[in-house]
C-alpha cells in the first residue's frame, strides 16, 4: 500500500524531506529503535504529504496519510488495539516509555490520504473509536523516530498485518 511520510533531520527543522512511499517501507524504517542519551538527538517524521517547495506549517499540509495516535497515558497496547481487528498497524514505544508507565505511538495507514481540512474531525473520530491517544490534531504535528533512553530496557515495536484503514464519513460524522 503506497503511503507518502516525510521527514526532518530535527525538532526545529521546518523543510520537510519526502521520506518512505509504502506501508512497508515505512514498518521497516520504524523497527529500528536506537539508544539515545538525548531525546532531541532523535530525528521526526510526519504522515504527511506537503505542497511542493513549501515549509513545515498546518497551511502546506496537502493530505495525512496514516495516524498517529500518541499513547501518553498507560493505556495498554491490547486496549488502544481492540477496535483494529483485521486494520494494519504498528506500535512503537517512545524515548518516555517505562516499564512502569507506558508510552507509545500507535500508526494506522489509510486506505485513501485524508484531506488536511478533514485531519482534525477524522482524528477526533478515530480517539473516540479507540477510546484513547492524544488531542492535539494539527496536522503538520511530527513524531520522534523510534528511540530509547538507556535507562529503558523494556521497549519495543509492534507490528500486526490487516488492510489499511477506511475512512468513511459515517465513522466521522459519529465522532463530530
Amino acid at each position: 500500500m503506497n503511503i507518502a511520510t516525510t521527514r526532518f533531520d530535527s525538532v526545529h527543522a521546518t523543510t520537510p524531506h519526502q521520506w518512505c512511499t509504502t506501508w512497508d517501507e515505512l514498518c521497516t524504517a520504524l523497527f529500528d529503535h536506537p539508544e539515545r542519551a538525548r531525546k532531541a538527538d532523535g530525528a521526526l517524521w510526519s504522515p504527511v504529504s506537503y505542497r511542493r517547495g513549501s515549509r513545515r506549517r498546518n497551511a502546506n499540509v496537502d493530505q495525512v496519510t496514516c495516524a498517529v495516535i500518541d499513547i501518553d497515558d498507560g493505556t495498554p497496547l491490547e486496549v488502544a488495539t481492540e477496535a483494529l481487528h483485521g486494520v494494519a498497524w504498528l506500535a512503537y514505544t517512545t524515548w518516555s516509555h517505562t516499564g512502569t508507565s507506558p508510552r507509545y505511538h500507535l500508526v494506522i495507514p489509510f486506505e485513501h490520504p485524508v484531506p488536511a481540512p478533514e485531519w482534525p474531525a477524522v482524528h477526533r473520530s478515530l480517539r473516540a473509536w479507540l477510546g484513547c491517544g492524544d488531542a492535539l490534531p494539527d496536522p503538520a504535528r511530527m513524531y520522534y523516530l523510534p528511540q530509547h533512553s538507556p535507562l529503558d530496557e523494556d521497549w519495543w515495536v509492534e507490528r500486526s498485518p490487516g488492510a489499511a484503514l477506511r475512512i468513511t464519513p459515517r465513522r466521522v460524522a459519529a465522532a463530530a
